[in-house]
């Protein structure tokens, strides 16, 4: 009788042993679920972050070649706009005398 009560205490205490273990499974499991989603969140808000820092250096490199070729333009529409009329009415007469000449000269 006291080898069958052994036995049963064994197998209660096996038992027992069996239910803890998948317990501490379970809550592994749990913890390696999470801490893989935190995981991948950081690698995700990272390559984000750098995304958007190697986007803005983007800008501002385009901005740096840029503004050197806007201020050239601005320059030169300024010399266009500010033409002197006696130029502008200089060259319309050369204009006229050269139709002229290779309309009369056809």
């Amino acid at each position: 009788m006291e080898a069958i009560n052994q036995i049963k205490v064994s197998e209660d205490k096996a038992k027992t042993l069996v239910e803890n273990a998948i317990s501490r499974k379970k809550e592994i499991l749990k913890e390696a679920e999470k801490l893989s989603k935190d995981k991948y969140e950081s690698i995700v808000k990272s390559a984000n972050s750098e995304k958007n820092e190697l986007i803005e250096e983007a800008i501002k490199s385009g901005e740096q070649e840029a503004a050197p070729i806007f201020e050239n333009g601005k320059v030169e529409v300024q010399e266009i706009l500010h033409i002197d009329e006696k130029k502008i009415e200089s060259a319309v007469e050369l204009i006229k005398k050269k139709v002229v000449n290779i309309n009369g000269n056809s």
